[in-house]
């Protein structure tokens, strides 16, 4: 079985990271969804309210996270290509954001888009050619499933 790169590993890491947390999210939300303050809600005590609205759509949220976390673990082309599909689609909204902010910066309005913007979408950029990368495509490529303990 050919070497996982590091990015990848990184990357499968990062997956199984968003999961252990959505997954966190909706046992909370399951479990105590009456204790959450929401006097002064903040982005985790809503995202526990969403999650807790939404039990269905988050639970295959959570599975997504997870099956590419895995797929991009073992190697699996499908899991390439989902992460290609997600940061490619998630940059074209970022293009289409910030063409109105530019639009609507002409228009007067005076707001930044702030550092995490750029951030983000720098991140996204790099996971995106880091994965069309001909060694890394390559490794997805070779990869071959490796018999179980009781097929020998």
């Amino acid at each position: 079985m050919p070497t996982r790169p590091l990015g990848v590993t990184l990357l499968a890491l990062f997956f199984f990271l968003i999961t252990v947390v959505l997954l966190g999210v909706l046992v909370v939300s399951l479990f105590h969804p009456e204790g959450i303050s929401t006097r002064h809600p903040t982005d985790l005590q809503h995202d526990i309210q969403q999650a807790n609205k939404y039990k269905g759509a988050h639970l295959l949220i959570v599975l997504t996270f997870a099956a590419v976390g895995f797929g991009l673990w073992n190697l699996h082309p499908l899991a390439r290509y989902a992460v290609l599909v997600l940061t490619g689609v998630s940059l074209a909204w970022r293009i289409v954001g910030l063409l109105l902010w530019f639009g609507l910066h002409r228009m007067g309005h005076d707001q930044d888009l702030g550092v995490l913007f750029w951030i983000g979408t720098l991140a996204r950029a790099g996971i995106f050619l880091y994965l069309k990368r001909a060694d890394i495509k390559e490794a997805f490529t070779k990869a071959t499933i490796q018999p179980s303990l009781a097929a020998r």
